[in-house]
């Protein structure tokens, strides 16, 4: 399966014979102020006057014309024909009304939320629950929710009392609307637009494997689903598709503005006037916005194509011109993976509707130290910390979190990092511009510069490590540098300070193993560098850095690639042999309680057993399976299918069901598997029962397992 991904920032037609011809007073006369002042302004005067603003006019709108605004993301199954022959899709149906009632009324499912810090009153964003809490064939994105109650610590509060502090949970009542019947609406290539209930349904584009067509939001929010027609009247699913809104400049801005040129270049004061009275947009200002608007596109066009900024970038000039901007339409692009003749759009035309009332909890109890809130009286940004007091007041016009005391500021499509000083309660610019990476950890940051590169900043803002890398990790006291070389990737390693450790060989990749690093060269041959930067092991044998590091102070390793080859054991802190290889395991899993699960050799059948950390047999192989031990216990599966648990000495002190066999499935993870929750609770499932650590049964719903 391969997904695409495409990314439609702006498509605009603008002439660039626009003459910036601009009165000095126009950007901030109202209707009723441009009255005023051509009352008073001689005829012989103003005739030049507006013809200037006729001329004016007519070149912004004309520059304009066409204009569209839009992003999308389009995601598609595969990048065309995988065979002679189109598989045929099932009819569309509706979902059964009784498995929507059951599944929207069942007591398990939950609803959380997330609160955005905002004033005078919070924003709450709906999620759904964990796995089966979950509604399971319904989008909540489609759900109406209304507020009832908020409660904060445990007590009912009006929103405007909460002031940036942190919600409980909320009284919600959730309503749904569902369709019970649909239309289908059939596309065919000749059609430039399609009458749908006495609205046309313009189609941009349709050739033989894509539609482009624009619909109306009302319309738009219906579309269920659609389908394309091949030509010999085989049904086909899509295999690519994207969605999205088209911003344009207001038709009634445009309509009014297109009168007053007229009257402009008539110098009919009373017409000019009456356009004005009767309009309910401010008109010169509007087109003053609409001037600094074609600047704004025409200089981001101009500018590199960076994909990282483009979104916001769309998103903010929305924002800023939202005066004289409104989206018009959705829409739709449909790829399909064979020729179609003609494409069914399915839209709902009847819906019934359910409601309940749940109690939502905080989907983040715990929140971060410090967060941004919103002023949305000022449409401005500050900081609050976690018990709702403000730290920086609002005076940003865009700020984001990116990590603890790191934040990101965007100015015109510039983006600027910003640190908080807690102590003395103020926003530090970290300097030039670099936008915040990650937090490495022992005062080390990774930041990239406007070449998206990345370098390396201390504490206090000074380069560890110049903008010339791709990457960067810190491990075991390491800086683990990622650098491009005639397009790869290799690595070098560098000490805290910023000096580079002289490794023999090109470095292909690294693992981090806590106290020290494997170090894989071009070869595939591995070695251990030691936190002191000193490699204890040489380039001599293969290590994988996900599977072999055992233990704190072990690994495993091998001096072939024979996939049958026995481990041995080496000691990370020394590099010194403690189990040579030829007295090795056929594996060796990760080392618990001072023991390990091994596969002692194929010859053995793959029975599993325990070693000790000098590779010492402690109890023999015997297992099908065994897990690791978990406070001096561990679950196996014996070679009578029996599952037990047993004590470091191999003593069994409880036994469990053997294996089912259904028609349904075989083995489905009765073999004793230990799992653990989000939240630290370990079990084991056992012939589809659960068992906490000590062997006793366990209420499935407290694994939240599906």
């Amino acid at each position: 399966m391969v997904m695409t991904r495409q990314i439609l920032i702006v498509s605009l037609f603008i002439s660039i014979s626009m003459i910036a011809c601009t009165h000095k007073q126009d950007k901030s006369l109202s209707n009723k102020e441009y009255i005023a002042h051509i009352q008073q302004v001689k005829d012989g005067e103003f005739n030049e006057e507006a013809q200037q603003q006729a001329r004016k006019i007519k070149e912004t709108l004309n520059s304009l014309d066409e204009f569209e605004l839009y992003f999308s993301f389009s995601f598609g199954l595969s990048d065309g024909s995988s065979g002679s022959q189109p598989e045929a899709a099932e009819a569309f149906t509706l979902p059964s009304a009784d498995a929507t009632r059951a599944d929207f009324y069942d007591p398990g499912r939950r609803l959380y939320f997330t609160e955005h810090k905002r004033l005078p009153e919070p924003a709450f964003e709906f999620n759904m629950g964990y796995k089966d809490e979950g509604f399971q064939s319904l989008s909540i994105k489609d759900f109406k929710y209304n507020i009832q109650k908020i409660y904060l610590k445990n007590q009912a509060v009006a929103a405007k009392d909460i002031r940036l502090r942190s919600v409980d949970s909320l009284e919600v009542t959730v309503r749904y609307s569902y369709p019970t019947a649909f239309d289908t609406v059939t596309i065919t290539r000749s059609q430039p637009e399609v009458l749908y209930k006495n609205t046309g349904l313009k189609v941009h584009r349709f050739d033989d494997q894509k539609l482009v067509i624009d619909l109306p939001i009302d319309i738009s929010s219906n579309i269920l689903a659609y389908h394309g027609i091949t030509a010999d009247g085989t049904i086909i699913a899509s295999n690519g598709h994207s969605s999205f809104p088209l911003t344009i400049i207001k038709p009634a801005l445009v309509k009014e503005l297109m009168t007053l040129q007229e009257a402009f270049q008539a110098a009919d004061k009373a017409r000019i006037q009456q356009v004005m009275e009767e309009s309910k947009n401010n008109l010169l200002p509007g087109l003053s916005l609409l001037e600094s608007l074609e600047k704004e596109v025409m200089t981001y066009e101009e500018s590199e194509e960076n994909l990282e900024t483009e979104v916001e970038t769309l998103k903010q000039l929305i924002k800023d011109y939202a005066a004289v901007l409104e989206t018009g339409k959705q829409r739709y692009e449909i790829t399909f993976p064979y020729g179609v003749k003609a494409v069914h759009l399915y839209i709902a035309s009847a819906f019934d509707s359910l409601q309940r009332t749940l109690t939502v909890q905080n989907a983040l109890p715990e929140r971060p130290e410090f967060e941004v809130f919103k002023d949305d009286a000022n449409d401005l940004y500050g900081i609050v910390d976690k018990s709702g007091s403000i730290t920086i007041p609002a005076k940003y016009k865009d700020l984001h979190s990116v990590a603890d005391h790191f934040f990101i500021e965007r100015q015109k499509g510039d983006f600027y990092t910003h640190h908080l000083d807690v102590e003395q309660k103020t926003l530090k610019q970290v300097p030039g511009k670099v936008t915040f990476y990650q937090d490495l950890g022992n005062g080390l940051y990774s930041f990239h510069d406007e070449n998206r590169k990345l370098g390396v900043l201390d504490k206090n803002f000074e380069v560890v490590l110049p903008f010339q890398y791709e990457n960067a990790t810190y491990c075991a006291g390491l800086l683990v540098m990622s650098y491009n070389h005639r397009g790869r990737i290799y690595q070098k390693i560098f000490t805290r300070p910023g000096k580079e450790i002289e490794i023999p060989g090109i470095i292909k990749n690294s693992s981090c193993a806590d106290s020290y690093l494997i170090l894989k060269n071009r070869e595939g041959k591995s070695a251990i560098l030691n936190k002191q930067g000193k490699l204890i092991l040489p380039f001599n044998y293969y290590i994988d850095g996900h599977n072999d590091a055992v233990a704190k102070h072990l690994a495993s390793y091998t001096s072939s690639k024979n996939e049958s080859a026995l481990k041995g054991l080496v000691n990370t802190e020394t590099g010194k042999i403690v189990v040579p290889e030829e007295k090795g395991f056929y594996h060796i899993y990760p080392f618990s309680e001072g023991l390990a699960a091994a596969i002692f050799s194929k010859n053995q059948g793959d029975k599993m057993g325990f070693i000790n950390e000098m590779g010492e047999t402690v109890i023999p192989p015997q297992f099908l399976y065994a897990n690791n031990f978990y406070k001096e216990l561990a679950c196996v599966l014996a070679a009578d299918e029996q599952v037990y648990l047993i004590t470091p000495t191999g003593k069994v002190v409880k036994s469990f069901p053997g294996i089912v066999q259904n028609e349904e499935h075989f083995k489905k993870r009765n073999y004793g598997y230990k799992k653990e929750t989000e939240d630290g609770l370990v079990y084991y499932e056992i012939n589809e029962r659960y068992y906490n650590d000590q062997g006793e049964p366990l209420n499935k719903e407290l694994t939240r397992e599906n």
